[in-house]
């Protein structure tokens, strides 16, 4: 659990073990669903069940409850006690679960845990699908070594990787030969059995488009080409002398270019149509008014 890190190795729950015993009451507490009990009591070395640090996360509001009371006995029969033997070395626990706890209750619910992703949305049949992923616990601190495996597509082509730490929370892997078409993925990370989250995403894989390989300019080509056609190579440095280059260029002349339509109107139905319509409608006039 976040609040009891201390190092972040099985050396914490000794070092926990060894701390100056607290006080508590008679009181016997019935933990919540929503509640997550931290870690519990022992009396006279037996196990009890009863719960010493309680966690609660329900509608986006957070708790830490412990049930005992003389707390300054860690600071001062524990951390103290240590320093004034003159053992520098040894960790203020009280000190460092009241950072955990301020931690844990300041990480927002939409904080994200488990964040994996692919380097780019759309591949090519023969590049590399890279996933990256960012692992953090309930506090927001970044866990290291973790068991992250990523499920890439559906049915019976469905393929299971593992990212593997590279420091600092972060994980990496690749994967090749994926067929072309859209992959959906799910990532699921863990920590000693225990569950940090999940995450999901698509990309896909399609045909290689030699157009897209290389998409910064190729001046060199360019000068080499303008130089075996008599040509000239502009760039935003010396753009600014292009009207004046074709100007000055001897076969740059005024042409005067005169293009020519012909239509016949008589290939026209809607034409030809029309003046029926009208002729036929001069002779009915002509008929009725007796000038024919």
């Amino acid at each position: 659990n976040p609040l009891l890190k201390i190092t972040g190795t099985d050396k914490d729950i000794e070092l926990w073990n060894n701390m100056p015993p607290l006080f508590r009451t008679e009181t016997f507490v019935r933990v919540k669903p929503e509640s997550e009990i931290v870690s519990t009591m022992k009396m006279n070395n037996i196990s009890l069940k009863d719960p010493l640090i309680i966690t609660r996360d329900f509608q986006n509001k957070k708790s830490v409850a412990i049930m005992g009371y003389g707390l300054y006995r860690w600071k001062l029969l524990g951390y103290a006690n240590d320093i004034s033997k003159g053992r520098t070395d040894v960790p203020d626990i009280f000190e460092i679960l009241v950072n955990n706890a301020f931690r844990w209750l300041s990480v927002r619910e939409k904080d994200k845990q488990v964040n994996i992703r692919t380097t780019k949305k759309h591949y090519n049949q023969t590049e590399k699908v890279e996933f990256i992923g960012e692992i953090y616990d309930a506090a927001f601190v970044p866990v290291e070594n973790a068991d992250v495996n990523v499920e890439i597509g559906s049915g019976e082509n469905k393929r299971t990787i593992t990212l593997n730490s590279i420091g600092n929370g972060r994980y990496y892997a690749g994967v090749e030969g994926l067929s072309k078409g859209d992959f959906p993925f799910t990532a699921k990370a863990s920590l000693s059995s225990r569950n940090l989250g999940a995450d999901n995403g698509r990309f896909s894989v399609g045909e290689l488009a030699i157009e897209y390989q290389n998409l910064k300019q190729n001046a060199a080509l360019l000068k080499l080409i303008a130089d075996r056609t008599n040509g000239k190579f502009y760039s935003s440095n010396n753009i600014s002398s292009l009207i004046e280059d074709i100007s000055s260029n001897s076969g740059f002349v005024p042409r005067m270019v005169t293009k020519r339509n012909e239509f016949y109107l008589w290939n026209w139905v809607w034409i030809l149509s029309a003046a029926i319509a009208c002729f036929s409608i001069e002779w009915i006039i002509r008929k009725r008014t007796g000038l024919l």
